[in-house]
């Protein structure tokens, strides 16, 4: 376990960072270790500081019953308003600030006439401008960054700035925090683009539209005290927890085998991009709507069997977050930490399925808008619509654009490195930290990643020039190279090779990505995890193993991993060789050292004992994709090669 370090120490590691900011994130966290974890993601990003603080803080844990009170009372609101709002949102301070802001048409708006019993659809004294019907926008097939793309999510917002309502999931709060004087500057509000309504209002947006506009909100409120205002949590909860239904019905799904086909018909379409990853000319295949439109609805009924009080009391659901299931195809995820303590792992495990289901509609999207400026792990490469940032905000979480070439602080690595300096004369490192100061683990490092450096400038045909504004280009004689030490997740991108050290972590980075993984978490993965579902969906055992394997609440990478190996692990089971594998590692006490040194260069006897076994049984084949009887050619081809497939 990694040593505790103090709060002071917390500052002096990250001194260009305001003092009060380092306190501030050490209180939400409550220890300064997971305090560290944060800076070095976020740096000095209030907005997202905001956001966790509300993730981590019940609901109701006010530091004082009369500082909300008096907090919203200096904004203009009566006593008697602050304290219903407070009463309707069970004493979350951040709730009732945003509905008490549920209209700007004055104090006490939308959100406060609905809690003095007035008519809440009446807009006579809103300045509330309904959002205009979106058109139908055709897919892009350019391949390039859809900034430029007429269906792009991160077009142009086509409505004016929206004063902020207090409603339906899907409205994500976000970037209220401290502000002295109480006027609030550059907060986005994300307003989901919407087709039509399902029961008591509740939109849902189609997959042809984009999900959510980002709007740039102001606001002043005068003379008033600073307070932050947070990521907007979903739902007041209860001290029992009780189940949250969706409340409008998915499109009705077609039958098992339909749904198998369309999810082999998405896999094969997306595998494409394997090929054509480096051709310019290539852009991830479209997906036709209704097939959309069904492997959405598969996933609302994903979210909707792990919702249910086994897996609460399995991964520890908290009171708030069943109402995540409310969340819809295309609304923005809720950011959440896989490296750190945030929420229960059930809240962290809905997110990863909403985050993979918008990856169903918006995959593809965020692949070309990724391509398009060729990876970098830089955020300022993007728009703040666009590339990692969209998918962030449609699925909570990114995935790694770099690659880590030499892990110093992983005791495999600093032993390996020990007993072969120890075999040549070298040098014996003490710890990972040591050997990461060395000159070794330098080399090391760079000519790891001088291959992965050289191969992405190749596929991707870049230029002398492009190769330099992509910063990968690393000098042959590496004694030239000064190696840059990481201050936080903003020196991402701008070194052709960096180090990170961490408090028990010292790792060596390349500045391109492990684009297997880019690919996978990306375009395979929202896929792989469907076909996985539908393998499992039928049996209550494989379904309670898909929910603990296969959904992993780790980042992107990992995610698409986990499926990986999940499916790997789906497509072996009840074949033929994994039967012959698992009776042969069932009988050991026959298939022993003394019988394979006895028996002859053909093995007979094993052929022999083997087929004994199996005899009768069957298997799926998966060359032939049937179910059959188990035959002694078989067992005679997997005794010559056990890695055959039969």
């Amino acid at each position: 376990m990694a040593d505790q370090i103090s709060e002071d120490t917390l500052i002096t590691l990250f001194d260009s960072i305001p003092k009060a900011f380092v306190q501030e994130t050490v209180k939400v966290y409550g220890d300064a270790n997971s305090a560290m974890e944060f800076l070095l993601q976020n740096g000095h990003d209030q907005a997202a500081l905001d956001n966790l603080r509300q993730t981590l803080q019940p609901a109701g844990d006010a530091t004082s019953a009369d500082e909300p009170i008096a907090m919203m009372m200096a904004m203009g609101f009566s006593e008697d308003q602050c304290k219903q709002a407070l009463k309707a949102t069970r004493d979350n301070a951040d709730m009732a600030v945003a509905l008490l802001l549920g209209d700007t048409g004055g104090r006490g708006g939308r959100g406060v006439r609905a809690l003095f019993g007035g008519d809440d659809d009446d807009d006579s004294e809103s300045e509330v401008r309904e959002l205009p019907k979106p058109k139908k926008q055709k897919p892009n097939k350019s391949g390039t960054s859809s900034s430029s793309s007429s269906s792009s999510w991160s077009q142009q917002p086509p409505v004016q700035p929206q004063p902020i309502g207090f409603g339906a999931p899907g409205l994500s709060f976000g970037g209220f925090g401290g502000v002295d004087g109480g006027a609030l500057g550059g907060a986005a509000v994300a307003v989901p683009q919407t087709q039509g309504k399902g029961k008591k209002g509740k939109k849902r947006p189609h997959p042809d539209t984009p999900a959510a506009t980002i709007i740039p909100q102001t606001f002043s409120f005068g003379s008033g005290p600073s307070f932050g205002f947070g990521g907007f949590g979903f739902g007041f909860g209860s001290e029992d927890i009780i189940p949250t239904k969706r409340k409008k019905p998915s499109a009705p799904l077609v039958s098992h085998e339909e749904l198998v086909k369309i999810v082999d018909a998405a896999q094969h379409s997306v595998h494409a991009v394997l090929e054509q990853l480096t051709d310019n000319k290539g852009a991830p295949p479209d997906i036709p709507d209704e097939q959309l439109q069904q492997l959405t609805s598969l996933y609302d009924e994903i979210i909707d069997k792990f919702n249910c009080k086994h897996y609460w009391d399995k991964y520890g659901s908290h009171r708030s977050d069943g109402q995540l299931v409310l969340l819809g195809a295309g609304d923005p995820v809720p950011n959440y930490y896989a490296n750190v303590v945030d929420g229960s792992i059930w809240r962290r495990k809905v997110l990863s399925l909403a985050g993979l289901r918008n990856l169903v509609l918006y995959g593809r999207e965020i692949f070309s808008e990724l391509k398009a400026s060729l990876f970098v792990s830089d955020p300022n490469a993007y728009g703040r619509a666009a590339g990692i940032h969209k998918m962030r905000n449609l699925t909570g979480n990114t995935v790694d654009l770099d690659t880590v070439v030499l892990r110093c602080s992983d005791g495999t690595v600093l032993k390996t490195i020990n007993e072969r300096n120890k075999a040549h004369g070298g040098k014996q490192y003490g710890s990972g930290d040591e050997f990461g100061e060395s000159e070794e683990a330098k080399e090391i490092a760079l000519n790891t990643a001088k291959p992965l450096l050289d191969g992405f400038i190749k596929d991707f045909k870049l230029t002398k020039a492009q190769t330099k504004s992509r910063k990968i280009d690393l000098p042959n004689n590496f004694s030239k190279f000064k190696m840059h030490v990481a201050s936080g997740s903003g020196d991402r991108g701008k070194w052709a090779v960096w180090q990170y050290v961490n408090q028990g972590v010292n790792t060596f980075h390349a500045n391109v990505p492990n684009m297997h993984d880019v690919v996978g978490a990306l375009l395979l993965a929202p896929f792989a995890a469907a076909r996985a579902y539908l393998l499992c969906r039928n049996d209550e055992k494989m379904l309670e193993d898909f929910f603990e394997n296969a959904i992993s609440d780790s980042c992107f990478n990992q995610k698409w991993k986990a499926l990986e190996e999940f499916n790997l692990e789906l497509d072996s089971r009840d074949t033929i060789k994994r039967l012959l594998n698992d009776i042969q590692a069932k009988h050991q006490d026959v298939f022993t050292n003394e019988f394979f040194n006895n028996d002859d260069e053909n093995n007979t006897n094993e052929i022999a004992e083997m087929w004994k076994l199996v005899q009768g049984q069957a298997a799926r084949s998966v060359k032939d994709k049937k179910s059959r009887m188990v035959s002694k050619l078989d067992v005679t081809a997997w005794v010559k090669n056990p890695e055959e497939e039969i």
